[in-house]
């Protein structure tokens, strides 16, 4: 099986659809066999430390870094005879180099299965970004995206219905991400005071993550002074950036502390009290999944698939028309006390073994590869 996707570790800034691969392999290697065709850099541009366009055998896939020169179609076509793939999953809609590039030189060859997965682009709140750029590119796509023996990866049933609204004759099988493992949590009895909170956000600094919203938010909440709100995640846009900035620096209870390292994420998580993401549109949302697999609660948008997580006591979803819920979530959390918030760290536990450790999940995943729909 052959997957392109635009960056791939040790790239990271990319975010959950790298983890999205990652977990994949991970859950199908012993039945698969994985080829990956990716660029040889990060999200932000950076040249990774390694040596380009030569195959890596990995412990259980094996990957190649392209640089810019070989990301042609001639380059692509010699890796395709060379690696001789029964399937072909493209990790992105909107890539031209990873996706719409290598779809139009292999979606006329036989014997050959091609999945797309959207990841989530297909969203009203991702639409909403660069809204007529996209709308034509959708227009467009239909007559590119129309052959038959296309398949789309849906992650929930609600991007299923949003594939089939921008591609009325797609083909599609749900089949939800599958997910990192239960980090354990160990906290003592001070941990979390009443009138005391510490927010952290994890997430690329991008209009669709809606950090300025929850910045506003915060700043609305100024009687809340023994709080603090750590931002870690790369700047992908600096003009919204600098709206961002601008707000962290009138406030000393908010510190921007850079990129964080896949192998950190936890350890950070679990020193703050409250995972907050106000997304505009996420088909899973990783980061989400880590912090309550961390057993740490969390506060987000309800553009996610994760809804009425009040009732099981991690958090809240909200609508992001309501920023009064949003205010009233946070002062919740910060007027908490130890045995409360212990109930919540409780209760991730058991949400997360409802719903993100089902064999189905695996079952599901394991069809789409075997092209059984």
């Amino acid at each position: 099986m052959l997957i392109f996707i635009d960056w791939y570790y040790p790239a990271f800034k990319g975010g959950g659809p790298i983890k999205s691969i990652d977990l994949i392999i991970k859950a199908l290697a012993d039945q698969n066999e994985f080829t990956i065709i990716t660029s040889n850099k990060d999200a932000d541009g950076k040249e990774l430390n390694l040596k380009s366009n030569h195959l890596y055998e990995r412990d259980y896939y094996r990957i190649i870094y392209l640089s810019s020169e070989h990301e042609n179609a001639k380059q692509l076509r010699k890796l395709y005879h060379e690696i001789q793939p029964d399937i072909i999953y493209y990790n992105s809609l909107f890539s031209l180099n990873y996706t719409l590039i290598p779809y139009l030189l292999f979606k006329g060859y036989e014997n050959i299965q091609n999945i797309l997965a959207p990841r989530g682009m297909l969203g009203e709140g991702a639409l909403s970004i660069k809204p007529i750029k996209k709308k034509v590119f959708l227009l467009l796509s239909r007559f590119l995206f129309f052959k038959s023996s296309l398949v789309w990866h849906a992650s929930t049933p609600e991007e299923k219905a949003e594939i089939i609204c921008a591609y009325p004759k797609a083909k599609v099988h749900v089949a939800q991400n599958i997910s990192g493992a239960i980090s354990s949590r160990s906290i003592n009895e001070n941990f979390k005071n009443e009138n005391q909170l510490d927010i952290i956000f994890i997430s690329r600094i991008s209009e669709k993550k809606n950090l300025l919203f929850l910045l506003k938010i915060f700043k609305n909440l100024k009687a809340l002074s023994n709080a603090t709100f750590r931002i870690f995640g790369p700047i992908e846009d600096q003009s919204y950036w600098k709206e961002c900035k601008t707000l962290i620096d009138q406030d000393q209870r908010i510190d921007y502390k850079g990129t964080l390292n896949p192998d950190e994420i936890v350890k950070n998580l679990q020193q703050n009290h409250l995972y907050v993401l106000p997304s505009l549109n996420e088909n899973y949302g990783h980061s989400i999944v880590e912090s309550i697999n961390s057993g740490v609660p969390v506060l987000i948008s309800d553009q996610t698939p994760w809804k009425n997580i009040k009732d099981e006591g991690i958090g809240n979803d909200i609508s992001l028309t309501n920023e009064k819920k949003w205010e009233d979530s946070i002062i919740r959390f910060y007027q908490m006390n130890m045995n409360d918030y212990s109930d919540c760290v409780d209760a991730c536990y058991n949400y997360s073994k409802r719903h993100f450790f089902k064999q189905e999940i695996i079952d599901r995943n394991r069809l789409l590869f075997k092209g059984k729909f």
